[in-house]
C-alpha cells in the first residue's frame, strides 16, 4: 500500500468516508512531516483555496519541494 495522506482545513469536513486515518489538517502536515526515514509520501491536497498564499497553495508548494 502506498504511503498516501489526504491533507484538509478541517477533519469535520470528511469524516465518514472510511479513510479518517490517512486524513490530517494543514497544521498537522506542517508539524509532522516529513518524518525521517519515512517512505516516499503521495498527497492529496483537499485544502479550500488554492489562491497565491492560501493554505492550499502552500500545501502543494511544500508538498511538490519535501
Amino acid at each position: 500500500m502506498s504511503n498516501l495522506l489526504l491533507v484538509v482545513d478541517n477533519l469535520t469536513d470528511i469524516q465518514g468516508v472510511g479513510v479518517d486515518d490517512r486524513v490530517i489538517t494543514f497544521e498537522q502536515y506542517l508539524e509532522d512531516h516529513p518524518k525521517k526515514d519515512e517512505k516516499k509520501l503521495s498527497l492529496i491536497n483537499l485544502c479550500d483555496s488554492e489562491k497565491y498564499l492560501s493554505r492550499g497553495y502552500y500545501c502543494s508548494l511544500l508538498a511538490e519541494a519535501r
